[in-house]
């Protein structure tokens, strides 16, 4: 959805994104503004689900929020305005079983920068993902998660793939993002048992922004950077905000994302509860 496609709605919200003011929308018009989706896309997602955006089974959840994970220590502060989305993700349509994912052209070398895996204590990456290509897709799959990078070339992404192989100030020479065919070693099972139980508990929250991803386009509008951070304090892992220069907790997406209804509504309108200011 681009910035002169977006809801009336939407374009308040942007001046606004922290005032406590109560809407009414449309589920369409909602879709669309946390995906980023057409119109014709979301109308179809729509009609297949009773949810507004569907729920990952714990599978698809825990490796969305590893990947999403993955992807905040690798992008740090960015402005999404140069990376084509928050994150480089121009939109994404979710479903149950999978997340879609379209880049932005020329992100794909920071995705595999971002996932390739490094093992070890203070290795990164998503340890034990596996990518395929599927028509003009590319399917990166991780112990049940299937995440569906939409009209990514094969040559494109294996150069990508090259690249991410190569080592600069922040990247190990040994990082890699394998094809599906290599089998995952014990090293790669640990690293990614300690990542797991590192986002234990988090991984709801982290997947449910992932799924809306394009309301950090909104949070991008009004700050110009988009910057999240994963934190533990007294063993418990936090998603931070820090677009606006200092951290904070996520009043937006995570709100809305628990106040969007399990089931379908009773009339096509739902009203939201009015959003607050976040704790500091």
């Amino acid at each position: 959805m681009s910035r002169s496609e977006s809801p009336a709605f939407v374009r308040r919200d942007i001046t606004s994104v922290y005032e406590p003011h109560p809407w009414t929308v449309e589920r369409l018009d909602l879709r669309r503004w946390a995906t980023g989706e057409t119109a014709q896309t979301a109308q179809r997602e729509l009609a297949a689900s009773d949810d507004v955006v569907p729920l990952p089974g714990t599978a698809q959840m825990e490796g969305e929020a590893q990947v999403f994970s993955a992807l905040i220590a690798s992008y740090g502060r960015h402005r999404p305005a140069l990376t084509g989305g928050p994150f480089g993700i121009m939109s994404v349509t979710p479903k149950p079983g999978e997340l879609v994912a379209c880049l932005s052209p020329d992100q794909p070398t920071h995705w595999a920068r971002a996932l390739a895996v490094a093992t070890g204590p203070r290795g990164h990456g998503v340890a034990a993902l596996r990518w395929a290509h599927r028509d003009d897709d590319i399917v990166l799959t991780l112990d049940g998660m299937r995440i569906v990078l939409a009209q990514t070339a094969e040559h494109a992404w294996e150069r990508a793939v090259d690249q991410a192989s190569l080592p600069d100030g922040q990247h190990h020479p040994n990082a890699r993002i394998a094809p599906e065919t290599t089998p995952v070693d014990a090293a790669e099972r640990a690293h990614r048992e300690r990542y797991r139980a590192r986002l234990r508990g988090l991984a709801p929250q982290m997947s449910a922004t992932l799924r809306r991803i394009g309301l950090l386009a909104t949070v991008a509008a009004r700050h110009s950077t988009v910057e999240l951070l994963v934190t533990t304090h007294r063993g418990v892992p936090y998603l931070l905000d820090a677009s606006a220069g200092w951290p904070s907790t996520i009043p937006l997406w995570s709100s809305l994302s628990v106040r969007w209804t399990c089931g379908r509504p009773r009339s096509r309108t739902m009203r939201s509860r009015p959003l607050t200011r976040a704790p500091r």
